[in-house]
């Protein structure tokens, strides 16, 4: 979808830099001042999603938002043709999606040939993504999510205003708290194995690489989670319970010093909390679409007998293989060796500004962090890191430093996590951790969404937390202020 909207607008908004995806702030800021928000306000916006962003100079691009509005259009157009595009249709798919999308997936999985597999695409893959996009597209209101915590803090200070925005979850959990709540119903008999793995097992730390199995391809996934749930000892809902608590007294701490503003305050964090949670069903609904991909091109890699190599193909290309055509076989060699060599590199900095190349970055002495094309960073002061406040609170721990989700099982109770990124798939091992430090990442991030709502502290966006500190460092994270401590 967003290289589709990049080819009808003209603006990069994801790019590519040696096979590591960046978002291009440049590109988003352009988009949402086509609409008429100024710069400082368009950057402010894009802080809470992406976090923080150095104090430099960021080029915009001038276009024209009638561009945007119709390159979405014509997405959502152009992927409901075929005969059965009726059958899912954003409203025929309106409370039906994970259903619907079950059934195409086994549909898939029993094609019997080459030829019939290509009219799966035309005639169910592209209606279903169709429907999808025009479902999840409409009907939320996302504007609360930007400058509600400016107006509290504004109100009532920093301290009272993050614990006001600690708990969003409404009336129901929210979307991404879903995977490690719904633990402990499976262990208590109110949820069955099945359910949890039809809810929840598209949720993981590659959930958007489609070469990458989902959790649900393994039959041994939730024990795996239950049993590091049990290990740690800890309660989630008793956690959030008491997140819930510290937020309600937050809530009349706030009506007694302004009683005046009482019924405005609950119409802002309902608002926010609603904008909270339609985001997070949106970002699971919108994986669906990356399963059926995923049991898709499975599906092609052992019909063509190309196993995984299927994954070294566009989709162009893959329909094209099904229907004869072999050309693209000659590519696939060069491409798996580009990609084991890109898979090898380091992670690169959090921000980058500028031209790039891997040698240059490396002279440059800055391996994390903010890297700007031409500048040199000088030795500093390590001792405190700045970030960006993404869950209040205080906390000192020793630092478990992991670049790597597969390495969750060395995290011991109580160890505060640093990490180069947290999603979805780090949430799982929340009971064990007593703070995180991300350096990347932003208030809105659905990671740090769910530390709010579980009590722990977290710094985002510290852009290189994982590179200046080391796994048995003692530190203390102050997640009011944006701050980590070396002390030991």
């Amino acid at each position: 979808m967003v290289n589709m909207i990049t080819e009808v607008i003209g603006i990069p908004l994801i790019s590519n830099v040696c096979g590591q995806l960046f978002l291009n702030i440049s590109g988003v800021c352009s988009m949402i001042m086509s609409f008429g928000v100024k710069k400082e306000k368009a950057f402010s916006i894009i802080r809470e999603i992406a976090g923080g962003i150095p104090d430099t100079e960021i080029p915009v691009y001038p276009f024209d938002k009638k561009i945007l509005w119709k390159a979405l259009g014509k997405i959502i157009r152009g992927s409901g043709s075929g005969k059965k595009s009726k059958k899912y249709s954003a409203k025929a798919l309106k409370g039906h999606f994970t259903e619907k999308a079950f059934e195409l997936m086994e549909t898939i999985r029993h094609a019997r040939s080459k030829t019939e597999l290509a009219g799966l695409w035309k005639e169910d893959c592209e209606p279903f993504m169709g429907g999808a996009l025009s479902a999840i597209m409409t009907g939320l209101d996302v504007r609360s999510l930007f400058g509600t915590r400016d107006k509290l803090e504004k109100i009532c200070g920093t301290e009272l205003a993050d614990r006001l925005m600690s708990d969003c979850s409404g009336d129901a959990d929210i979307e991404s708290l879903g995977p490690l709540l719904a633990i402990d119903d499976v262990i208590n008999g109110k949820l069955s194995r099945e359910e949890y793995t039809m809810r929840y097992g598209h949720r993981d730390a590659d959930e958007m690489e489609l070469s990458m199995p989902f959790p649900y391809e393994s039959k041994d996934f939730l024990d795996n989670v239950i049993k590091d749930y049990l290990a740690s000892g800890v309660n989630a809902y008793e956690m959030k319970a008491a997140q819930e608590s510290r937020r309600d007294e937050a809530v009349r701490q706030f009506k007694e010093k302004s009683p005046s503003q009482s019924s405005w305050l609950d119409r802002t964090l309902k608002k926010y909390s609603d904008a909270v949670s339609g985001r997070e069903v949106i970002r699971s609904d919108a994986l669906r679409l990356f399963c059926v991909i995923r049991e898709y091109l499975l599906k092609a890699g052992e019909l063509t007998g190309l196993g995984d190599d299927i994954f070294m193909l566009y989709i162009d290309e893959v329909k094209a293989l099904l229907s004869g055509d072999e050309r693209c076989l000659e590519k696939i060699p060069v491409r798996r060796q580009t990609y084991d060599r890109q898979m090898s590199m380091p992670n690169f900095p959090s921000m980058i500004c500028g031209r790039f190349t891997l040698e240059e970055w490396q002279a440059s002495g800055s391996p994390g962090g903010y890297y700007r094309f031409g500048e040199t960073v000088a030795d500093g002061d390590n001792s405190m890191i700045s970030g960006v406040a993404g869950s209040a609170g205080q906390c000192e721990g020793t630092a478990r430093v992991l670049k790597n989700i597969d390495d969750v099982d060395t995290i011991e109770q109580g160890d505060i996590l640093v990490v180069p990124a947290a999603n979805i798939g780090w949430v799982r091992v929340f009971p064990k951790i007593s703070a995180l430090v991300t350096d990347v990442g932003a208030p809105l991030s659905h990671a740090v969404i769910v530390a709010r709502e579980l009590g722990i502290p977290a710094v985002v966006s510290c852009q290189s937390a994982s590179t200046q500190l080391a796994t048995g460092d003692r530190i203390r994270v102050d997640g009011t202020l944006g701050k980590v401590y070396l002390i030991g």
